[in-house]
């Protein structure tokens, strides 16, 4: 095999998650290593465990034979050169993931990502935290999203967020609207998007996304906000792949994400990549990931805030943010992984 400059490498990547193929957040990642000549395998463990190479046909492997089946097939397929597994089913699927550090033989990457133990309390946090444990002592290589996240996990490298959305150019009357792309959960701050619908009327507030939770709370709260404020409009579910389209006529992207919970201290929102790469302004919550891009984010600590900050974006170009930023592609994000791996051992 050649090096990965000539289109072929001898280092392969398998992924594995809890998600399909084409919903996972790390697939532009998969697609971005395979863009530079590496193999890179996905594989879905669940009661279909699915193993799929992008441009081929997936191969599934059903129950609990299956998923003996499907080790077999990886260790009859990749003999070849240096196979680095990547672990991002968190701790959902612990014995599993530990069958699978004892059955295969290679580089083993846990892709932490955020907390993990969320606001867990009592013995499901004590279960949770044995098992994270567990996993990272069986895992040379840690990564985490967040910078924050390090302060958990002192031994492992920080994997910076990536975007894939194309950069546009905006007219004037794009910084009309507001638009919202998220998971609707408990991150989600209800109470700040009401008191924002309330004090600017003519204001529009377009939300995109799942409805992520069974709780009944924040289902509760989300109905409450659609039905009750005229001015916040809910577009339903969106793919990866309708990103670049729906932020076309919007330039202020707005995540009011919780400030107060355990839920949001560590994460690193791809939703800041998506609306920076895209060319938009970003107005934020105060959450920790926030302040480290304050930079090219606006940081609002109220609902009023909020409101100032969408007039000034339109009457002041010069406290626009986004106006040259470093590069936040996938591609440099293959190159940092592959530079991680290297440090280990990895083959070039």
């Amino acid at each position: 095999m050649a090096s990965a400059a000539t289109g072929t490498t001898s280092m392969i990547f398998c992924f594995f998650s809890t998600r399909l193929f084409d919903s996972d957040f790390r697939r532009p990642l998969i697609e971005a290593l395979i863009a530079k000549g590496y193999q890179a395998w996905h594989i879905r463990i669940g009661r279909q465990n699915i193993l799929t190479q992008p441009s081929e046909k997936s191969v599934e492997f059903v129950g609990i034979a299956g998923f003996f089946r499907l080790i077999r097939f990886i260790q009859t397929h990749s003999k070849i050169g240096c196979v680095v597994f990547v672990d991002t089913t968190g701790a959902f699927v612990p014995v599993r993931s530990l069958a699978l550090r004892a059955a295969l033989r290679g580089l083993w990457c846990f892709d932490i990502f955020d907390n993990l133990l969320y606001d867990l309390g009592g013995f499901r946090r004590l279960r949770r935290w044995l098992e994270i444990s567990l996993l990272t002592w069986f895992s040379p290589i840690k990564i985490v999203l967040s910078r924050e996240t390090l302060r958990l996990f002192p031994t492992a490298y920080h994997l910076e967020n990536a975007a894939h959305t194309a950069r546009v150019e905006r007219a004037e009357s794009s910084l009309n609207d507001l638009v919202c792309l998220f998971m609707i959960d408990r991150r989600f701050d209800f109470a700040l998007v009401k008191e924002v619908a309330t004090l600017a009327p003519a204001l529009k507030i377009h939300l995109y996304g799942r409805l992520g939770t069974h709780d009944r709370t924040t289902r509760g709260h989300f109905e409450e906000l659609c039905a009750s404020y005229p001015n916040v409009i809910y577009r339903g579910e969106y793919g990866s792949h309708e990103v670049d389209t729906i932020l076309v006529p919007f330039g202020i992207g707005f995540t009011p994400y919780a400030t107060n919970s355990a839920l949001t201290e560590f994460i690193n929102p791809d939703k800041y990549y998506l609306f920076l790469n895209s060319g938009m302004e970003v107005i934020s919550t105060d959450i920790p990931q926030a302040r480290r891009m304050s930079e090219f984010i606006h940081i609002a600590g109220s609902a009023m805030e909020v409101i100032q900050l969408v007039a000034r974006i339109r009457a002041e170009p010069a406290c626009r943010k986004n106006r040259l930023i470093p590069d936040f592609g996938w591609e440099r994000r293959a190159d940092d992984l592959v530079k991680i791996v290297r440090s280990h051992g990895g083959a070039a």
